[in-house]
């Protein structure tokens, strides 16, 4: 078995704190277990059959879960509180000296970066729902060798009772925290839990603002509401992504086969600037757009890499037949070039896109509005700019970070194509097959200063006084 540990720093990190560690699994899993254990052996961390002391009395064990199975197929939330937290808080409550650091551990089988996976491993590969007993077993066979073990951050015991806070409420409130810290987790490697398309679209067209702008169109227009509301939902359904991590893991595969084929090389530099973000934090990715490889190439790397997938942001004459239908399965979501004298389409896009947000799906889209023939960079688009400064005015609560960067290339895929449209009488030559994919500055030469830091879209929108 090969495990993949994530952050790089997890083990100093616990070995370096004050307080006894208890590990917090996910789900009840015997795999899981074994998994975690191997790790903590590898790694010199505290074990799990450690006796964490519980005032005068010690525990049998260093972990518990927050979910168990009730069958071979099924799996659900725990209705009570994990009896062994009880037991720490009331420890904790009855001993002043009793205090425990509680460590989130998520397991990802399937979902290692930089390992490549077969197609049944795909299949069976984590994703947000929760598995039996028997896909358990699956996935263990078919991703032993692809799997990522997550530390998360602590939530430390003695918090829970501070400012006269009751038992039961410092359960329920190591509980919420604990779940946040998972859901985190869980996001930040294989992308937030997306409800069904048809769901989105609904609550789409139960938000005040579209509600508004259909009252509004009903009275410019004489039409009836049932025919406003079907105007808004058809707009909503051109808009909409359909993000499916299956149709992901399976092009992850197909798509390193065929770079394989055009490149001699991809670089992508400066990676570590994604990991300063931390779990939670929804990145906001703006390339510039030289090439049709461009969104492959970083969605394709982004997942390697062990990040979620963002929404990409593509031109509506990429809808096409068939193409239309797999960019939507790779989470794109498609937009006119102009919202210009139909108010009905920019809200419904508008909202979209804070809903997009405020679920805390990361997101991309290019700056100079469309791809570049000549290789140069195009004057910045501010419109999608505008919505997203907009969105995060509406909601604070989730950290909202820009990653500006660009795909260099020797030779673009289709430059013989854009050099005949813009000059047609030249001929097409061939090149190098290679690429770089860098975080660039304003003087073009690759700095890691391009990425920016954490947070810094709060204080860069700042509302003038």
């Amino acid at each position: 078995m090969r495990v993949t540990i994530k952050p790089d720093d997890a083990a100093a990190a616990i070995a370096a704190r004050p307080r006894p560690v208890c590990y917090v699994l996910e789900r009840e899993s015997q795999t899981d277990l074994a998994v975690l254990s191997m790790v903590c052996a590898s790694l010199r961390l505290p074990r799990l059959e450690r006796r964490l002391r519980m005032g005068k009395r010690r525990a049998d064990k260093a972990y518990f879960e927050l979910m168990r199975p009730t069958g071979l197929f099924t799996t659900r939330d725990a209705v009570r509180a994990p009896r062994y937290l009880v037991q720490l808080v009331a420890a904790a409550a009855a001993h002043p000296e009793v205090d425990v650091d509680l460590l989130p551990v998520a397991i990802f089988w399937g979902r290692a970066p930089h390992r490549e996976a077969s197609l049944w491993g795909l299949l069976f590969a984590e994703d947000w729902v929760l598995v039996g007993r028997f896909r358990k077993v699956l996935n263990v066979l078919f991703n032993g060798r692809n799997t990522l073990v997550h530390f998360g951050e602590p939530v430390r015991l003695r918090d829970a009772l501070q400012d006269g806070m009751s038992q039961q409420r410092g359960v329920r409130w190591i509980l919420r925290n604990l779940r946040s810290n998972l859901r985190a987790q869980r996001a930040s490697t294989i992308g937030p839990d997306l409800s069904h398309r048809r769901t989105l679209v609904a609550q789409l067209l139960k938000t005040a603002d579209v509600r508004s702008v259909v009252r509004r169109e009903m009275q410019a227009r004489g039409w009836s509401r049932r025919a406003a509301l079907l105007a808004a939902r058809k707009y909503a359904v051109e808009i909409a992504a359909n993000y499916s991590q299956s149709f992901v893991r399976f092009m992850s595969v197909m798509l390193g086969w065929l770079w394989n084929r055009l490149y001699d090389g991809v670089d992508f530099e400066h990676v570590e600037k994604l990991n300063e973000f931390g779990d939670g934090a929804e990145i906001i990715y703006v390339p510039c757009h030289r090439s049709h490889m461009d969104y492959l190439l970083l969605s394709y790397v982004i997942y390697r890499k062990g990040f979620a997938v963002p929404h990409v942001a593509a031109g509506i004459n990429l809808n096409l037949p068939v193409i239309g239908r797999f960019l939507r399965m790779g989470g794109a979501f498609f937009l006119r070039r102009t919202f210009r004298g139909d108010d009905l389409y920019a809200t419904v896009f508008a909202k979209y896109l804070g809903i997009m947000m405020t679920r805390g799906h990361s997101l991309e889209y290019f700056i100079e509005g469309g791809r570049s023939r000549t290789g140069r960079l195009l004057s910045p688009r501010t419109g999608m700019l505008s919505m997203t400064v907009r969105a995060y005015f509406r909601d604070r609560q989730s950290c909202r970070c820009c990653a500006a960067n660009s795909a260099k290339y020797t030779s673009i895929w289709a430059s013989p194509f854009c050099s005949t449209r813009c000059c047609p009488g030249a001929t097409r030559t061939g090149g190098a097959r290679t690429l770089e994919t860098r975080n660039r500055g304003r003087d073009g030469s690759a700095t890691p200063s391009a990425i920016l830091p954490p947070g810094s879209i709060s204080r860069s929108m700042r509302r003038p006084p």
